[in-house]
């Protein structure tokens, strides 16, 4: 039989997170876990809100999804 966790979820301390990829999407992942009470790390090799990120930039490729030219389905 399964173990229960009797520590109650008030005195339980909050979960700590990472999120790799400080762009649009990592940047919000980020904010809505740290409003659900999370200790959120935001890691990004070029720092936050660059243009190497996938969603903007020569490097963008959410965009490419939308759209008559669309690459995916």
């Amino acid at each position: 039989m399964a173990r229960r966790d009797t520590q109650s979820t008030a005195t339980a301390s909050p979960p700590r997170i990472a999120v790799v990829g400080a762009g649009a999407f990592g940047g919000w992942t980020a904010l809505h876990l740290l409003r659900l009470g999370a200790q959120v790390t935001l890691v990004d090799s070029w720092g936050p809100g660059n243009a190497r990120s996938s969603s903007g930039g020569d490097t963008r490729v959410i965009r490419a999804i939308y759209g008559p030219d669309r690459i995916y389905v």
